[in-house]
């Protein structure tokens, strides 16, 4: 009805039910454009539905701004918005989101704050941020080459901007203590704008991601399962403190058309582009990353007893590069790249352990 779309049948038993054709409007599960109010379980009702239903693939949010945060998009629902800068999720919290007070990760110092996690705003799973405690079966993924047992696949997410809602400074909790990694409120996994894991053809196209806790795009994670076959494409950063992209476990991913950039406030402090390895036995082979403007590093990392191999960079301008392949099968190729840097700052290249490039 009206511009909400769909026809309201109401039952002789008083049930109403919404008949309709082509994706699922937020809208009619009490989203509100510009609200002030954590929309959260709002939009999380109406992607649910579009999973539970099997009749949708796509879940179409409007022109607005949604204060969100840890979202959890589903197995091949896919989530479209307005475009760039016209859909806009931002984190509604930017410091943690207490939802796992009985987690076991504590530091020895303030023991009371256990369990208080950066948030992701759009993420494929809550292991840290108030699900269950990761499983060996996910772990296990990561060292398979084989396996696609994925939790999420044949989803897309497109035309948005996804802001983190963080402006720099050391994060600190609520009542002005620093968090930190032995407190567990620092984990690699929390404080993105979007969280993809152990997923496999999900494609992520102009998107806009902005003021990051951590990382702009977070894509595969030892623990939980790689980032395989997926497609990023036109997908721009901004003042993400950690990584604008981190592709951390899986297979065969295509990046292109990125534009990493530090802003104002961010640091990128890991590296604009973050390739890694950074657990026994994990795998991450076969990325390609093309046309890239990186202001910082491009980085192509892997620990000694870890497989990463046959990455290509092409196209690529950035600051500078590191690489460290240790132990690695295959090596990285880098193809009309470029990397400027002044005297005195770091190398173009630096390469450590063993390898090849």
């Amino acid at each position: 009805q009206g511009d909400n779309r769909g026809i309201v049948i109401k039952t002789p038993n008083g049930w109403r039910v919404r008949r309709f054709d082509g994706p699922v409007d937020p809208r009619w599960f009490g989203l509100v454009p510009g609200s002030d109010e954590n929309q959260t379980a709002r939009l999380q009702r109406a992607i649910d539905s579009a999973y539970q239903s099997g009749k949708t693939e796509t879940v179409s949010i409007p022109t607005g701004e949604y204060l969100v945060a840890n979202l959890l998009v589903r197995d091949g629902v896919s989530i479209e918005g307005a475009g760039i800068g016209e859909t806009i999720l931002r984190l509604y919290d930017p410091l943690y989101v207490r939802q796992h007070p009985t987690n076991s990760v504590a530091g020895p110092t303030r023991p009371d704050h256990k369990g208080e996690y950066a948030a992701n705003v759009l993420t494929t799973h809550l292991h840290w941020n108030g699900g269950v405690a990761t499983k060996p079966a996910d772990r296990e993924r990561t060292r398979d080459p084989e396996n696609t047992d994925w939790d999420v696949s044949d989803l897309s997410i497109r035309n948005l901007t996804i802001d983190g809602n963080w402006f720099g400074g050391y994060p600190t909790d609520k009542t002005g203590a620093p968090l930190s990694d032995e407190n567990g409120q620092n984990n690699s996994d929390c404080g993105a704008c979007l969280r993809i894991v152990n997923a496999g053809h999900v494609t992520v196209e102009n998107v806009q991601a902005l003021n990051a806790r951590h990382d702009g795009l977070y894509a595969g994670f030892d623990l939980n399962g790689g980032f395989d076959y997926g497609q990023v494409q036109n997908l721009r950063t901004e003042n993400c403190a950690r990584t604008g992209v981190a592709q951390i476990a899986g297979r065969g991913s295509t990046f292109q058309q990125l534009d990493l950039r530090h802003g104002d406030e961010g640091t990128m402090s890991v590296a604009a582009f973050d390739i890694e390895a950074n657990l026994p036995e994990i795998v991450n082979k076969g990325h390609i990353i093309e046309d890239v403007y990186a202001e910082g590093a491009l980085k192509n990392v892997c620990r000694a007893d870890a497989r990463q191999y046959d990455v290509l960079f092409r196209d690529c301008r950035a600051t500078y590069c590191v690489v460290d392949q240790s132990s690695t099968a295959g090596g990285t190729l880098f193809v009309n790249c470029a990397f400027e840097y002044e005297e005195g700052e770091r190398p173009a290249i630096g390469m450590n352990g063993y390898g090849s490039i």
